[in-house]
């Protein structure tokens, strides 16, 4: 529903809600990556609409990062490289939650195939 509307933020805060457990999580990366482009037709955003989630999920980045670090910056990295550094920056507040960042991106960096699709 908040999809349809173009609220991206509130379907990703509906997918991020606290003590949904790790299949949420998973749920709200696949939204994403569907909305960009990798699922159904009906699932992705008009590419009109793409800043506009790209800023909800820049938005929801800490918890993108609090439910799985290492998802997170592959999300970061493949479909928003261009924003690493701002998402860096953003997660200073929480050291915690940047270290974990940066970790998850060293991890793709140092061994994933995040940007094997693009060749």
């Amino acid at each position: 529903m908040h999809h349809l509307a173009g609220d991206y933020g509130a379907a990703l805060g509906c997918l991020l809600q606290p003590g949904r457990g790790g299949g949420a999580a998973a749920a709200a990366f696949g939204y994403v990556a569907a909305a960009l482009g990798g699922g159904r037709a009906a699932a992705r955003v008009p590419p009109a609409r793409v800043p506009a989630l790209r800023a909800a999920a820049l938005t929801a980045m800490p918890r993108f990062v609090e439910a799985d670090s290492g998802a997170a910056a592959r999300l970061v990295l493949k479909e928003f490289p261009g924003d690493h550094a701002a998402v860096v920056e953003s997660l200073g507040a929480s050291p915690a939650l940047q270290y974990r960042y940066l970790k998850g991106a060293m991890e793709v960096w140092g061994g994933s195939s995040v940007f094997d699709d693009a060749q």
